[in-house]
């Protein structure tokens, strides 16, 4: 039974350890990702106008579910916080 604990707590702290690494490993990704990332692509007039009416409208076909008007507020804070800009 000894042996049985032993093996369980080794295993638990491999886990720990594996687990701790990976989400720093993520981070640092993530981190260096956004720093190397530019500036949001800005749209031309009529992008931007397209874009505000496909919000407003809260609907775009080409989506899997199209019918997004539950989300339009978020859809439009999300935008705008970006300055009606594409973030990726």
């Amino acid at each position: 039974m000894g042996l049985a604990l032993l093996l369980s707590m080794v295993a638990l702290l491999l886990w720990r350890s594996y687990g701790n690494s990976y989400a720093r490993s993520a981070r640092t990704q993530s981190e260096a990702s956004a720093k190397s990332s530019g500036p949001p692509q800005q749209l031309s007039s009529d992008g931007l106008e397209s874009l505000r009416a496909v919000i407003k409208a809260g609907n775009l076909s080409d989506l899997r579910w199209p019918d997004f008007s539950d989300y339009e507020k978020h859809t439009q804070k999300f935008y705008e916080s970006y300055g009606y800009s594409l973030p990726w």
